[in-house]
């Protein structure tokens, strides 16, 4: 088994912290299963939220690629990014986008518009 810990930042326009969460698993799950987790949790979140319009950010350039895409249904993953799907028609105004290396130290974070 093992051990991944997901971060959520959420900063506004600025790039100044609005809100941070984690979440650890445990589990045997690939890096690609986690980070797709980790961005459907940042949408549920933001959608939960409020955070709309917003731009959620991500180092995990292939993730990133298949949403954009909307290819890898029928994988493991395939679930995952039908949710991110639909949540991402749902709730307009979300940008997902690749960045590369970690500025922030997290694996995801969302920049919002307000």
């Amino acid at each position: 088994m093992l051990r991944w810990q997901q971060v959520l930042t959420i900063r506004d326009g600025s790039r100044s912290v609005m809100a941070c969460c984690s979440q650890v698993l445990t589990a045997s799950f690939s890096a690609q299963v986690v980070e797709t987790m980790a961005i459907g949790r940042a949408i549920i979140f933001s959608r939960d939220y409020g955070l709309f319009p917003c731009i959620l950010e991500s180092d995990a350039a292939v993730v990133v690629k298949w949403i954009m895409e909307g290819s890898h249904l029928n994988s493991v993953v395939g679930p995952i990014l039908e949710d991110i799907a639909v949540l991402r028609n749902l709730c307009g105004g979300l940008c997902v986008q690749f960045t590369p290396g970690r500025p922030t130290k997290s694996p995801v974070f969302l920049l919002s518009r307000r």
